[in-house]
Order: C-alpha cells, then sequence, then structure tokens
C-alpha cells in the first residue's frame, strides 16, 4: 500500500472512530460488494467490481485464485487478468469499511 493510501485509511479509520464517539453508535454494517463488469475479451479479461458501505469502504481486496491481485482504497477495483489459463479459477473481492466489516463476493469461472 503507497503513502497516499496508507493516508487514506488511517484518515477514514479516524473519521469512523470520531463518528463512533459523537453518535454512541457502532458501525456493524458490512460493505456490499457488486461485480460491475466481466470481461474485456478473451485473451485479457478484466474484472471490475465497486462496494458501497453505510459509512465508507476503505480497502478492497480481489484474488485470483488466492492470489492478490489488485487492490483499492476508492470503493471500486479492477483488475486486467492477462495471461488467463484454461481451467477453473477463483475469483473473491473482499470490502472492508474503517470499523473493520468486511464483505465478500467470490464465484468460479471457466475459461475455455
Amino acid at each position: 500500500m503507497n503513502m497516499r493510501a496508507m493516508m487514506g485509511l488511517v484518515g477514514a479509520l479516524a473519521m469512523a472512530q470520531a463518528q463512533a464517539l459523537t453518535t454512541g453508535a457502532v458501525d456493524s454494517e458490512a460493505p456490499v460488494v457488486s461485480l460491475a463488469t466481466g470481461t474485456r475479451d478473451a485473451n485479457s479479461p478484466m474484472i471490475v467490481a465497486t462496494a458501497t458501505d453505510n459509512v465508507g469502504v476503505v480497502l478492497m481486496e480481489l484474488y485470483v485464485d488466492d492470489q492478490l491481485r489488485a487492490s483499492s482504497t476508492l470503493g471500486t477495483i479492477s483488475h486486467g487478468w492477462a495471461g488467463v489459463t484454461v481451467g477453473k479459477h477463483k475469483i473473491r473481492i473482499t470490502a472492508t469499511d474503517a470499523a473493520n466489516n468486511t464483505g465478500t463476493v467470490s464465484g468460479t469461472v471457466r475459461v475455455k
């Protein structure tokens, strides 16, 4: 994670803590992750997802076959999957909010 992303994460965490202190509310709602689009072309599929949360998403991670392929602090994530091989592949996308609640979407794709 680069310095800019780290500062954004720290700021979001501080904002969530301040909100909990001033309102007495604790955020227990996990982000909702949605697959936005699936493919660019057969040789280099594009995976794109978005996440929404009642307070805000601070981190998204995209995994292919349990390998981290992309991360984002913006509530949207994409990965150009170059060199895809024939067979079944697991896709998992997680989104975490400032209160450390995590939402996930996952599935299997078959490349022919």
